[in-house]
C-alpha cells in the first residue's frame, strides 16, 4: 500500500447510494469496490489501497452523467462520442482566465507519491482513466476517480473543460497529453474563450467565481464535481 500526502481538498465527498442514483452506477457490482462508503477527491485519500484502469463503459457511463450546474438533469455528454487522444496543449483554447501556481506545484509534487509502488509509468501526460481506492483521513473506505483532462469539441474549436494545471505543464514542456474529447458538444460553452497566450499565472484564486473566467454564464457551468469528478 501506498501512503499520499495529505493535502485536503475542497471536494465535498458523495455517499456510494448517492452516488448510483446520481451516475446509474452500482459500485457494489464492480470487483475491489463492494465495500467504498465514500467518493472523494484523489487529494483526500490518505492511503492508496488499490488503483484499476476503469473500463471505457465505466469512463462513459460517468461522463455522460455529467450536467449544468443549474440544470443536472441536462446531460451534455449522453450518446456523444468520446475518445482518447494524444493532443498537443498548443492547440487547445479554455475559458479560464488564470493557472494557479499552486495547483500546478502540487501536480508535480504530489501526484508521484499518490501513485507509488503501483508500477504507473509516464508521468501526468500519459495516465488512463482510472479507479484509486483507499482510506482517506478517518479511516473511510473510499473512491476516487482519476481523468485524463476532458475537452469538449465544437465545430472546429477544442475547448479545455477540464486539467487546465496538467495541460499548463505539458504546454510548458513542450510535450504532448493524453485528454479525453467529447465530441459534437450541443450545449455552448459556459464562457467565452482565449488561447494560452492571454492566461495570467497567479497564487491566489479570485474569491467571485465571475472573475476566474471570461464572460461565464453560470447556467451552462459544468457540474463535474457533483458525479465524482476532481482532476
Amino acid at each position: 500500500m501506498a501512503a499520499a500526502k495529505p493535502r485536503p481538498s475542497d471536494f465535498s465527498p458523495i455517499p456510494v447510494n448517492e452516488f448510483l442514483t446520481r451516475t446509474g452506477i452500482d459500485l457494489a457490482r464492480i470487483p475491489g469496490c463492494e465495500h467504498v462508503e465514500l467518493i472523494v477527491s484523489p487529494r483526500d485519500i490518505a492511503r492508496v489501497e488499490d488503483i484499476a484502469l476503469m473500463r471505457n463503459e465505466y469512463r462513459n457511463q460517468l461522463l455522460e452523467s455529467v450536467g449544468l450546474a443549474e440544470n443536472r438533469g441536462q446531460q451534455l455528454y449522453r450518446d456523444r462520442a468520446i475518445h482518447q487522444l494524444l493532443i498537443d496543449p498548443r492547440d487547445l483554447v479554455l475559458g479560464q482566465r488564470y493557472v494557479y501556481r499552486p495547483n500546478y506545484v502540487s501536480i508535480v509534487e504530489e501526484l508521484r507519491d499518490l501513485f507509488e509502488g503501483f508500477g504507473v509509468r509516464g508521468g501526468f501526460t500519459q495516465f488512463f482513466a482510472c479507479r484509486i481506492v483507499g482510506q482517506d483521513h478517518e479511516g473511510h473506505r473510499v473512491l476516487a476517480h482519476f481523468l485524463p483532462p476532458i475537452l469538449e469539441r465544437h465545430g472546429a474549436r477544442l475547448i479545455l473543460m477540464d486539467g487546465v494545471h496538467r495541460n499548463y505543464l505539458a504546454r510548458q514542456a513542450g510535450v504532448s497529453i493524453e485528454c479525453l474529447v467529447v465530441d459534437n458538444v450541443v450545449a455552448a460553452f459556459p464562457c467565452s474563450t482565449r488561447r494560452w497566450e492571454t492566461i495570467a499565472v497567479t497564487d491566489v484564486k479570485p474569491p467571485n467565481i465571475e472573475d476566474r473566467y471570461f464572460d461565464l454564464d453560470r447556467g451552462l457551468f459544468r457540474d463535474v464535481k457533483y458525479i465524482g469528478i476532481d482532476g
